[in-house]
């Protein structure tokens, strides 16, 4: 098992916080697991298409501050990076989840078509 000195990103108080709170993981072992999948296979605005693009580009022009921020958007939750630093999770937004769930199901109605 994998000790938290071997993980290559760093979580900090504030980070573990908002995990436990927004995403619900409470075993610090989880919340090393999120976050190191979040900086490996979470979207970046720069590599995001469509509504993942969109609400990724307003989350930022409502919240100035994280303009500069390496935020990536992993399981619909939004973390933000500095460096390999964790240093918040945003809160999900209700109306984004449900456009790209609706996404989603058309993607994968018209790959079933395809096939």
């Amino acid at each position: 098992m994998e000790d938290q000195s071997e993980s290559f990103v760093t979580i900090t108080k504030h980070a573990i916080s908002r995990i436990k709170e927004r995403v619900g993981i409470k075993n610090s072992r989880g919340q090393i697991d999120i976050a190191e999948n979040a900086f490996r296979f979470g979207v970046r605005c720069d590599d995001a298409v469509g509504a993942e693009r969109k609400y990724i580009e307003s989350r930022i022009k409502d919240e100035p501050k994280y303009a500069n921020r390496d935020i990536r958007l992993y399981r619909d939750i939004l973390f933000v990076f500095v460096h390999n630093i964790l240093i918040t999770v945003l809160p999900p937004d209700k109306t984004f989840c449900k456009k790209l769930q609706a996404n989603r199901r058309k993607k994968n109605q018209s790959n079933r078509d395809a096939a």
